[in-house]
């Protein structure tokens, strides 16, 4: 069965880089909030596609993930949306 654009779009956010990672480590949305200095709703607009973290909030998520290279993870992640 096909799947429908709402099904494809809710696959794609869990791909979301902040998303896999927070889900791994058991975080949730709100102790990273606080980690990295932001709102939560930064959080919310970051793992939904709706905004695209700063430079210097990447910068922070990948000290935090260990991972340099959370930026072009995310660039990536953003290129794949589905498009309607």
């Amino acid at each position: 069965m096909k799947k429908d654009y709402a099904e494809l779009l809710e696959e794609w956010k869990q791909d979301c880089p902040l998303v896999r990672w927070r889900k791994a480590k058991g975080l949730s949305r709100a102790k990273i909030a606080a980690a990295l200095h932001v709102a939560l709703n930064s959080i919310n607009n970051w793992e939904t596609g709706a905004t695209v973290p700063s430079d210097k909030s990447l910068a922070r998520i990948a000290d935090a993930m260990k991972d340099p290279n959370v930026k072009e993870a995310w660039m990536t992640w953003l290129e794949q949306q589905p498009k309607l």
